[in-house]
């Protein structure tokens, strides 16, 4: 479950977005997957198109990893098109 557009605390939101996204981009990449991730609160954003963190979601979708949210938003980013 992600909450948020950002992974940790501190002053530094530009930080803590990168953790997330570096994050994202190695469960995509790497050889176990989670079943399922669920995108909450200010997580949903991350689905957005114009969020770099759309790409790795796509990647994770198709590899057969369900992306959810409570937005709808998921399922358009992670969907092929």
């Amino acid at each position: 479950m992600i909450f948020a557009e950002s992974l940790g605390r501190g002053r530094d939101e530009d930080v803590r977005r990168l953790r997330l996204r570096v994050q994202l981009n190695a469960l995509a990449k790497g050889p176990a997957l989670t079943a399922t991730i669920v995108l909450l609160n200010g997580g949903v954003r991350l689905a957005c198109e114009q969020d770099d963190t759309a790409e790795a979601l796509q990647r994770l979708g198709g590899r057969g990893v369900a992306v959810l949210d409570c937005a709808g938003l998921a399922a358009s980013v992670v969907s092929p098109k």
